[in-house]
Protein backbone atom coordinates (compact mmCIF):
# COMPACT_ATOMS: atom_id res chain seq x y z
CA UNK A 1 0.00 0.00 0.00
CA UNK A 2 1.31 3.36 -0.62
CA UNK A 3 1.34 6.43 1.74
CA UNK A 4 0.68 9.77 1.02
CA UNK A 5 3.74 12.07 1.51
CA UNK A 6 1.90 14.88 2.41
CA UNK A 7 -1.47 16.02 3.85
CA UNK A 8 -3.82 17.47 1.25
CA UNK A 9 -7.54 19.68 1.98
CA UNK A 10 -9.50 17.60 -1.02
CA UNK A 11 -8.96 14.27 -2.78
CA UNK A 12 -10.82 14.51 -6.04
CA UNK A 13 -11.28 10.81 -7.00
CA UNK A 14 -11.39 9.82 -11.13
CA UNK A 15 -9.61 10.19 -13.74
CA UNK A 16 -12.30 11.07 -16.31
CA UNK A 17 -12.78 15.11 -17.58
CA UNK A 18 -15.34 15.68 -14.07
CA UNK A 19 -12.47 14.13 -11.89
CA UNK A 20 -9.85 16.58 -13.32
CA UNK A 21 -11.86 19.75 -14.00
CA UNK A 22 -12.70 19.45 -10.28
CA UNK A 23 -9.19 18.55 -9.29
CA UNK A 24 -8.30 21.86 -11.14
CA UNK A 25 -11.13 24.01 -9.57
CA UNK A 26 -10.22 22.98 -6.06
CA UNK A 27 -6.27 23.56 -6.32
CA UNK A 28 -7.62 26.99 -8.10
CA UNK A 29 -9.24 27.51 -4.55
CA UNK A 30 -5.59 27.36 -2.70
CA UNK A 31 -6.51 24.29 -1.29
CA UNK A 32 -4.14 21.50 -1.33
CA UNK A 33 -5.14 19.28 -3.91
CA UNK A 34 -4.83 15.74 -4.80
CA UNK A 35 -6.46 13.90 -8.05
CA UNK A 36 -6.02 10.46 -7.83
CA UNK A 37 -6.69 9.25 -11.64
CA UNK A 38 -5.57 5.74 -12.80
CA UNK A 39 -4.49 4.91 -16.18
CA UNK A 40 -6.66 4.31 -18.82
CA UNK A 41 -6.82 4.45 -22.08
CA UNK A 42 -7.37 7.45 -24.72
CA UNK A 43 -11.03 8.02 -24.62
CA UNK A 44 -12.01 8.88 -28.04
CA UNK A 45 -15.58 9.74 -27.48
CA UNK A 46 -16.91 13.47 -27.75
CA UNK A 47 -18.84 15.80 -24.83
CA UNK A 48 -21.77 17.98 -26.05
CA UNK A 49 -21.87 20.30 -23.42
CA UNK A 50 -24.38 23.43 -23.28
CA UNK A 51 -23.52 27.03 -23.09
CA UNK A 52 -23.16 27.62 -19.40
CA UNK A 53 -20.85 24.63 -19.33
CA UNK A 54 -19.23 26.24 -22.14
CA UNK A 55 -18.70 29.52 -20.49
CA UNK A 56 -17.81 27.68 -17.28
CA UNK A 57 -15.06 26.07 -18.76
CA UNK A 58 -14.11 29.40 -20.71
CA UNK A 59 -13.95 31.40 -17.41
CA UNK A 60 -11.53 28.75 -15.38
CA UNK A 61 -9.47 29.07 -18.16
CA UNK A 62 -9.74 25.17 -19.32
CA UNK A 63 -10.51 26.48 -22.72
CA UNK A 64 -10.11 29.81 -24.54
CA UNK A 65 -12.02 29.11 -27.48
CA UNK A 66 -14.67 26.71 -28.20
CA UNK A 67 -14.24 27.36 -31.85
CA UNK A 68 -11.02 26.09 -31.62
CA UNK A 69 -11.01 22.82 -30.69
CA UNK A 70 -15.23 22.02 -31.26
CA UNK A 71 -18.23 22.41 -33.22
CA UNK A 72 -21.24 24.23 -32.58
CA UNK A 73 -24.45 22.88 -32.09
CA UNK A 74 -26.81 24.88 -33.57
CA UNK A 75 -29.38 22.01 -33.99
CA UNK A 76 -31.40 19.55 -31.55
CA UNK A 77 -33.17 16.96 -32.60
CA UNK A 78 -35.93 15.49 -30.26
CA UNK A 79 -37.05 11.95 -31.12
CA UNK A 80 -39.75 10.27 -29.65
CA UNK A 81 -38.41 6.57 -29.97
CA UNK A 82 -41.10 4.56 -27.55
CA UNK A 83 -43.24 1.79 -28.99
CA UNK A 84 -46.98 3.69 -28.26
CA UNK A 85 -49.44 3.86 -30.51
CA UNK A 86 -49.58 7.72 -30.64
CA UNK A 87 -45.54 9.10 -30.86
CA UNK A 88 -44.89 12.77 -30.09
CA UNK A 89 -43.49 13.83 -33.75
CA UNK A 90 -39.94 14.45 -34.41
CA UNK A 91 -38.96 18.11 -33.57
CA UNK A 92 -35.92 20.31 -34.52
CA UNK A 93 -35.03 22.83 -32.64
CA UNK A 94 -32.55 25.70 -34.47
CA UNK A 95 -30.39 28.18 -32.69
CA UNK A 96 -31.00 30.73 -34.71
CA UNK A 97 -34.44 30.58 -34.03
CA UNK A 98 -33.88 31.20 -30.18
CA UNK A 99 -31.41 34.21 -31.18
CA UNK A 100 -28.40 32.11 -30.69
CA UNK A 101 -25.36 31.26 -32.72
CA UNK A 102 -24.89 27.51 -30.60
CA UNK A 103 -26.98 25.62 -27.99
CA UNK A 104 -23.69 24.41 -26.73
CA UNK A 105 -20.29 23.13 -28.62
CA UNK A 106 -19.18 19.44 -29.15
CA UNK A 107 -16.05 18.69 -28.15
CA UNK A 108 -13.10 15.62 -28.58
CA UNK A 109 -12.87 14.27 -25.09
CA UNK A 110 -9.30 14.09 -25.80
CA UNK A 111 -8.81 17.60 -26.98
CA UNK A 112 -10.69 18.64 -23.36
CA UNK A 113 -8.57 16.35 -21.20
CA UNK A 114 -5.24 18.10 -22.93
CA UNK A 115 -6.57 21.93 -22.65
CA UNK A 116 -7.14 20.52 -19.10
CA UNK A 117 -3.76 18.83 -18.38
CA UNK A 118 -1.85 22.00 -20.03
CA UNK A 119 -4.67 24.43 -17.21
CA UNK A 120 -3.20 21.79 -14.06
CA UNK A 121 0.11 22.49 -15.00
CA UNK A 122 0.87 25.64 -13.61
CA UNK A 123 -0.66 24.69 -9.85
CA UNK A 124 1.87 23.87 -7.65
CA UNK A 125 -0.88 22.82 -5.00
CA UNK A 126 -2.50 19.78 -7.34
CA UNK A 127 -0.65 16.24 -7.24
CA UNK A 128 -1.71 14.04 -9.74
CA UNK A 129 -1.59 10.09 -8.77
CA UNK A 130 -2.36 7.40 -10.69
CA UNK A 131 -2.99 5.70 -7.59
CA UNK A 132 -6.48 4.46 -6.89
CA UNK A 133 -8.23 5.38 -3.30
CA UNK A 134 -7.99 1.83 -2.04
CA UNK A 135 -4.39 1.69 -2.70
CA UNK A 136 -3.55 4.95 -0.60
CA UNK A 137 -3.49 5.32 3.30
CA UNK A 138 -2.11 7.99 5.93
CA UNK A 139 -0.64 6.40 8.96
CA UNK A 140 -2.48 2.95 7.91
CA UNK A 141 -5.99 4.27 7.18
CA UNK A 142 -7.20 7.25 5.29
CA UNK A 143 -8.22 10.11 7.71
CA UNK A 144 -11.38 12.73 7.33
CA UNK A 145 -10.16 15.61 9.37
CA UNK A 146 -12.86 18.35 8.29
CA UNK A 147 -15.79 18.68 6.36
CA UNK A 148 -15.68 21.33 3.77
Amino acid sequence: MKQLKKNYDVAVVGGGLTGLASAIAAAKTGLETIHLSPDAPPDRRTSALMMPSVRYLMHAGLIEAPQAIGHPLTQIRIIDSTNRLLRAPETLFDAQEAGLAAFGWNFANSQLTENFKRASQSLGNLTTSPSTLAALTANGRLSYPRAL
